[in-house]
């Protein structure tokens, strides 16, 4: 990362400090990130990335520090992109975020759902595992123990497979049902795996 930093600081291009902030929240320093993305928000005049890095920053600078205010301005820039298949899910997290930091228990669980469902038509397995468990705490919150084991049940089993299958990116689809987990590449070959 020493040495990345360097190049970024002898290639002052925003493009770059985008990037070096992506390789920082890869590796926890969300905070070092936000200030490579704010860097490269300030000196961008691309739109959509510009877009893109007001997302990043309100996730990973903002929403979980408990800054909402901020949080929802830049939320409020990066708008167009509830329509982004890459960024959907993300911003509906990043709503729920908010919302749940407000106590807005029903409008939490509209952003989660939303982004769950964006996230299982765009495969992002992260987003998918992050709304499950926001919808499981939720209806723990509401004392609602039938639906969070609802939630657990279908989702956690997701996780627990692909620990043991690392080659998910190479072809293969997934549906999921609430006690089976079912791979299909594209050549047709299909794995199945049951859980209790």
């Amino acid at each position: 990362i020493g040495k990345c930093r360097k190049l970024v600081y002898l290639l002052p291009y925003p493009y770059y400090w985008q990037r070096f902030g992506d390789i920082l929240t890869y590796v926890g320093k969300y905070k070092n990130a936000t200030v490579f993305y704010r860097k490269a928000f300030e000196n961008n005049k691309n739109k959509v990335a510009n877009e893109q890095l007001a997302l990043k920053m309100a996730i990973f600078g903002y929403a979980m520090s408990g800054e909402y205010s901020v949080c929802s301005k830049l939320l409020a820039k990066a708008q167009p992109l509830k329509n982004s298949a890459s960024f959907r899910s993300s911003y509906y997290l990043t709503k729920a975020y908010v919302s749940f930091g407000k106590g807005k228990l029903a409008d939490t669980s509209q952003f989660l759902l939303k982004s769950l469902e964006k996230a299982q038509k765009s495969i992002m397995f992260n987003r998918i595992y992050a709304a499950s468990l926001g919808l499981a705490t939720v209806a723990i919150a509401l004392n609602k123990k039938s639906e969070k084991r609802t939630y657990l049940q279908k989702y956690l089993p997701l996780m627990k497979v692909l620990r043991h299958y690392a080659n998910w990116r190479n072809g293969w689809d997934w549906k999921i049902e609430i006690t089976r987990l079912q791979f299909e590449n594209r050549n047709g070959k299909i794995l199945t795996r049951q859980h209790r």
